[in-house]
């Protein structure tokens, strides 16, 4: 089954990797041409995708030139072609399209298939925007209940312990921000006020 829309959700669409050029363009970096080259994909693929984990990004562009598996080398001059607009201050895990930032950014996408983008490559501010707005469909949550919807919502079903970090990390993210609280009563909610 597919998850549910929210409200304010949208559905992430995985950019679409075509042959862009071969292996010998990354193989050529830093050179100008090649540097362009890359460049090119870089911005197809964040205006698809972004925000988009860096890690994601390498490879979706690695692969439109002929490359299936990304060595870290490969990884660091791929990105040394991420231009500067690209780069959110405090953010370096992530590409961001011009005109979004990490701190006021509301959108947060549901997968379709999970398998599109895994959920490590989530940014926190989209988990944190999702369960803000589960809490207020909900009317608040029980903290498990908030773990397994927002798992749900992003296309998954097996909490791992490293889900369930991602998911506190998010959570303990969003109550720093004062967006959600804990209430006395353990249900997660909407401050008042």
């Amino acid at each position: 089954t597919s998850p549910e829309v929210l409200t304010g959700s949208s559905i992430f669409k995985p950019w679409t990797s075509r042959p862009k050029g071969t292996v010998d363009t990354l193989d050529r970096l830093p050179s100008r041409d090649a540097r362009s080259e890359v460049e090119a994909v870089i911005r197809e693929v964040v205006a698809a995708e972004g925000p988009i984990h860096v890690v994601r990004l390498s490879k979706l562009v690695a692969a439109a030139f002929g490359l299936d598996r990304v060595a870290q080398a490969r990884v660091v001059s791929i990105l040394k072609c991420l231009p500067a607009e690209f780069k959110a201050p405090r953010d370096k895990a992530y590409a961001w399209p011009s005109g979004l930032e990490p701190e006021t950014w509301a959108g947060f996408r549901r997968n379709i298939d999970a398998s599109n983008r895994s959920f490590e490559h989530v940014h926190p501010a989209e988990i944190v925007n999702a369960m803000c707005a589960l809490v207020i469909r909900g009317a608040g949550l029980y903290e498990d209940e908030l773990r397994r919807e927002t798992l749900r919502f992003f296309g998954l079903l097996r909490m791992t312990p490293n889900m369930t970090a991602i998911l506190d990390g998010a959570l303990k993210r969003a109550i720093d921000m004062g967006r959600l609280e804990r209430t006395g009563s353990g249900v997660i909610g909407v401050p008042s006020g």
